[in-house]
């Protein structure tokens, strides 16, 4: 529904941010950046690019992305601190040299902005003969000459990944002043900036119980993540208006201090000494 409504399509960020020494966003913390499986695909003129996958850059370079991330980069207008800064898609990965013997990855990585893409996987595939040479045995364990198979899943539609933030609280369950206990999970999108995630309004209810232990609840949860993730979910993406394909990520798991405590038999800060 965040793909869907205006009010938070456009406010999303849907690739992780080298912030550098900072950090202002979740999405410019390193644990999505380094730690999470990188968004797998980007679009550049309508041609949509995927990690994993050889491509062609404007050079005439072969290169394979293994991460996209952006980059906060001070615009050339002035130099002041006030400046306008603009922010940039850069993908990691290897450069691909191709000959007669076949194509030779490079054991090192490197950077180059997506804005220098051409040629995707689909249009090289269309000419048989350019991959014929097949992979170097050498270069088989960095890389392989088949398609991402999020490019067959989604159906010619664009992929992102979305982090969550799942959180389980206990609470009364209902208006009276009857203890009536239950476990809820909650649910919220970091691809959000956390001004808006502050807001009960970007905050999904998943599911509660009064019978169902946490671990329980959680496990439900976790297999419905992963079920959504390996299949990926469907949705309107209302500021490019098509559809696309979301894939779920766990990326921060939170709770009650007292209920977690509990739950893990840990005094908290009234042990003797700290955790």
């Amino acid at each position: 529904q965040d793909y869907a409504n205006p009010l938070t399509c456009f406010a999303m960020q849907d690739f992780p941010e080298d912030g550098g020494n900072g950090m202002l966003q979740v999405f410019h913390g390193q644990k999505l950046l380094h730690e999470l499986p990188s968004p797998p695909a980007v679009c550049m003129k309508g041609n949509i690019y995927y990690i994993n996958e050889l491509l062609q850059d404007s050079l005439g370079r072969y290169f394979i992305p293994e991460c996209f991330f952006l980059v906060t980069l001070s615009t050339a207008i002035g130099t002041h601190a006030g400046a306008p800064e603009t922010k940039e898609l850069y993908a990691l990965g290897r450069a691909v040299e191709r000959t007669d013997a076949g194509f030779i990855v490079s054991d090192e990585k490197e950077i180059i902005p997506t804005s220098m893409f051409r040629r995707s996987f689909e249009d090289i595939a269309y000419c048989p003969s350019e991959l014929a040479c097949g992979l170097m045995e050498s270069s088989k364990v960095y890389a392989s000459l088949s398609p991402n198979p999020w490019r067959v899943k989604s159906g010619g539609h664009m992929v992102y990944a979305v982090p969550l933030i799942i959180f389980m609280n206990d609470v009364l369950g209902n208006i009276s002043k009857q203890w009536n206990k239950h476990h809820v999970i909650y649910m919220s999108n970091t691809n959000l900036p956390h001004e808006m995630l502050e807001e009960e309004f970007y905050v999904w209810f998943v599911t509660s119980s009064p019978h169902a232990a946490p671990m329980e609840l959680m496990d439900a949860m976790k297999e419905s993540v992963l079920k959504a993730a390996a299949s990926g979910v469907v949705a309107w993406d209302c500021r490019d208006n098509e559809e696309v394909m979301l894939i779920p990520q766990g990326l921060f798991f939170g709770g009650d201090n007292p209920m977690q405590g509990e739950e893990c038999s840990q005094a908290g800060l009234t042990c003797n000494y700290f955790c």
